[in-house]
């Protein structure tokens, strides 16, 4: 997920707001069995909302953390 992320967001490298994101990862990979297509179009709603409803110039950082039983995938705008 940690790679996938960080690939992921930067395809959104023409929007407007690209400066703004952030991806950060733990040291450990999380590793998920997940539909690439599904799991982006859930990132894209998130980092559209994040855009909304955050002023531009202000950050949205993409979180992944790897934890025992679980991958967490955390979208904040910093506003």
């Amino acid at each position: 997920l940690n790679e996938w992320c960080r690939s992921w967001v930067g395809s959104w490298a023409d929007h407007p707001r690209a400066a703004d994101f952030t991806v950060e990862t733990g040291p450990t990979p999380a590793l998920v069995w997940a539909n690439p297509a599904l799991l982006g179009q859930v990132l894209d709603n998130l980092l559209d909302n994040a855009c909304k409803y955050s002023e531009p110039g202000s950050p949205v950082v993409v979180s992944v953390e790897a934890r025992p039983d679980e991958a967490v995938l955390a979208v904040k705008d910093l506003s």
